[in-house]
Formats: C-alpha cells, sequence, structure tokens
C-alpha cells in the first residue's frame, strides 16, 4: 500500500493523488523496469483505508532524487545493479541502501525508467493506506515502479491470479457502456458497483466491518494460497486478517 497523497501520472501528463484515483482513469505504468512506460486502465483498490494513519517505509534516492513510502509487505522492482535484467519484485522490507529502484528518468521526460541507487531506508508515518491495481499490475507512484501486488513475492503468480477479476471488470465495463449507449445518456458511472459488491454473501458483519478496506477477491486469493503455498512465502506483516 501507498499513502493517499502519493502521486501518479494520468493519461494527459498530468499529476494525480492516489486517494483521488477513479475507474477510467489511466495511470503510467510500464511491463518491467527494462520497457517503456505506458498507460494502463486503473480497476479498482486492493486496499483503501484513505483516513488510517500507519507506519511506511520510506525509500530515498539520490540520482534522480526521489521518495516512495510504502508498506514492507508490498512489492517494488529493486536489483543488486543497475542492470533492469536483474531486477526483480521483492517485498520492500528487503530493499536495502546501495540497491537500486527504477525511476521515471528526468532526461528523457519521464519517458523511460532508468535505475537508482537507494541512499537511505527509513520508517515515516502518512495518512492513508491504497492499492491500487491496473490491467498491468504495475504503476509508476512518485517517479517509482512498483507492483500493484503484496504480501506474497511472487508478481507473476499474483498477476496470473487476478487475471479473473482483470476480466470481470472488462466485462462489467462492457455492459455498463452498452447499458449507456442503450439509454442514450452517459448515467452517473459510479466506480464499479459501490461499496457492498466488495463483500461476497457468505461474510459475516463482523469480518467485513474489521475488514472492509481489503477488496473480497483479494482475501479469497489469501485463503486459497494458505492451502498451497508454504507460510513462507508470505509475509510476516501481510495481510491482516484472516479470509472468509
Amino acid at each position: 500500500c501507498f499513502p493517499g497523497d502519493s502521486r501518479v501520472f494520468v493519461e494527459g501528463g498530468r499529476s494525480k493523488r492516489l486517494r483521488d484515483l477513479r475507474p477510467g482513469d489511466r495511470v503510467l505504468a510500464a511491463r518491467g523496469p527494462g520497457s517503456r512506460p505506458v498507460y494502463s486502465d486503473f480497476l479498482l483498490f486492493l486496499d483503501h483505508e484513505p483516513h488510517r494513519r500507519r507506519l511506511f517505509l520510506s525509500v530515498k534516492t539520490a540520482a534522480p532524487a526521489r521518495t516512495l513510502l510504502v508498506t514492507p509487505a508490498h512489492l517494488v522492482f529493486a536489483a543488486n545493479s543497475s542492470d533492469p535484467r536483474h531486477a526483480r519484485p521483492v517485498f520492500a522490507s528487503r530493499v536495502r541502501p546501495g540497491m537500486h529502484v527504477f525511476v521515471l528518468d528526468d532526461r528523457d521526460g519521464g519517458a523511460r525508467l532508468r535505475a537508482a541507487r537507494v541512499e537511505r531506508v527509513s520508517w515515516v508515518e502518512a495518512w492513508g493506506s491504497l492499492a491500487p491495481l491496473t490491467a498491468h499490475g504495475t504503476l509508476v507512484v512518485d517517479g517509482f515502479l512498483a507492483s500493484c501486488y503484496a504480501v506474497v513475492e511472487l508478481h507473476d503468480w499474483a498477476h496470473a491470479a487476478f487475471a479473473p477479476l482483470r476480466a470481470a471488470h472488462a466485462a462489467s465495463g462492457d455492459l455498463a457502456r452498452g447499458h449507456r449507449v442503450a439509454r442514450g445518456g452517459e448515467g452517473g458511472g459510479g466506480g464499479g458497483g459501490g461499496g457492498d459488491s466488495r463483500f461476497p454473501g457468505n461474510c459475516s458483519g463482523a469480518l467485513e466491518a474489521r475488514s472492509a478496506h481489503i477488496h473480497w477477491y483479494s482475501r479469497l486469493l489469501y485463503g486459497l494460497g494458505r492451502l498451497v503455498l508454504h507460510d513462507d512465502r508470505y509475509h510476516p506483516l501481510g495481510m491482516e486478517l484472516e479470509p472468509c
């Protein structure tokens, strides 16, 4: 997760706070550290606590100067060298001074990514705890290339596991657009169906209240993953609550 005031670039080149993202926005992302940035559809928030104050890791680089605030269990692209071919998605808690992360290159107008050496890692408090999901499974946040996924240090596995959710979201978007055309108007949009659709019917009201910030599909995958993945695959500070 990232703080609500973290910023992303949306199509057209302007920046936007994470807490202000809406379905239909297209945000800067990349297929990996060695690829050129592209705009990717923002789908939904996997975790959404805009009013929570919590601890984040602060990852600072010097050339160029960048600061990323991120939760320890979130995945970021990092390497022990500046070669993007050696980069892999790792828990943010594994990032150390001297490692390299991948940031937008100011010298190229932000049109590509470059390696930047980590100078300092520390703890800070900030407001909000948001985990946006894009169609590419990555995003460029505060200039850093990061994964959309957390808890399990398996980015490709997570991206594949979320494919049904991406497909369902795309289908629902097509249906909504068709409905608006049939009615002859744009309608109100609404950001993906409202809050109640986030929770499956078999969840108790108490658990919904305690874990309302976590998307139901994330909790479902967490539960399934616990059946097939060893405990050491999970970050100790990952999912805060057991899923339904």
